[in-house]
């Protein structure tokens, strides 16, 4: 297995359990525990390329 799933999944193994509730690596979300007690955070990231996910000379950056 190789490409992004395969990076993910070696991250995974490398580290610790999540907490009850917890989703700390996936594709582009974790979710994690925040203040006040009982919520919940997600945290979300993904990648956009040039080229790939996007032309700039048809939007600019700040559409992105």
């Amino acid at each position: 297995m190789s490409g992004e799933f395969a990076a993910i999944d070696r991250l995974r193994r490398r580290l610790p359990a999540p907490g009850p509730g917890e989703v700390w690596i996936g594709d582009d979300t974790a979710v994690l525990r925040a203040p006040p007690a009982g919520a919940r955070l997600l945290l979300a990231a993904d990648a956009v390329v040039e080229g790939v996910h996007a032309d700039l000379s048809l939007l600019g950056l700040d559409d992105l």
